[in-house]
């Protein structure tokens, strides 16, 4: 009878330990440093009205291209 309880005991100790530790590492995150440079480049990377705004650059930049192409004569080879 005490082999058992002193059993039991050593199992309840045993599964409590293993009950903190797992919430311990639960609660640990990780977290990231940035230095203020480092946050700012990705928030203007990560930024949705900057990146629209850097197609629609792009956009008038073909068109203006395109414009300038319909000016040159063209040639037909017959």
């Amino acid at each position: 009878m005490k082999y058992m309880k002193r059993k039991i005991l050593k199992l309840a100790i045993l599964s409590l330990s293993f009950a903190f530790v797992n919430v311990n590492l639960l609660g640990q995150e990780s977290v990231l440093k940035l230095d203020l440079e480092t946050a700012l480049k990705i928030a203007h990377d990560n930024n949705p009205t900057i990146k629209i705004a850097d197609i629609e650059i792009q956009r008038v930049d073909y068109a203006k291209k395109e414009a300038i192409g319909a000016l040159l004569p063209n040639l037909n080879a017959v």
